[in-house]
């Protein structure tokens, strides 16, 4: 793969430890998803100021979302989410979820 080029960022609202506990198992859920995915990492997550983040070093970042989508809808039907990414070397992120955003920004 060489180094990923783009990181991609799952973001629920979260402002609870209950609702921490809940988000936290879909992290691993991914990572097993993905497997030995040459051109996917899952780098981590953050949580704090009501927001959960789950951070993926990619690649191929609008099929990786597409595939994170589908392992998270199977987890978590209905999960409300926002998803965006970027180019490591931009600070500018491209929106992706829901299809209405018209701008993404890491809170």
């Amino acid at each position: 793969m060489g180094a990923p080029q783009h990181q991609l960022v799952i973001e629920f609202e979260s402002s609870t430890m209950e609702s921490f506990n809940e988000l936290q198992p879909l992290e691993e859920l991914l990572r097993s998803g993905f497997g030995d995915d040459p051109d996917v990492l899952v780098d981590g997550h953050d949580f704090g100021t009501g927001i959960f983040n789950i951070f993926i070093h990619t690649n191929t970042p609008e099929p990786t979302f597409e595939k994170t989508l589908a392992i998270i809808e199977g987890a978590r039907p209905g999960a409300e989410l926002r998803a965006g990414y970027r180019d490591f070397n931009e600070d500018d992120y491209v929106p992706l979820h829901p299809q209405s955003l018209e701008s993404f920004e890491l809170r």
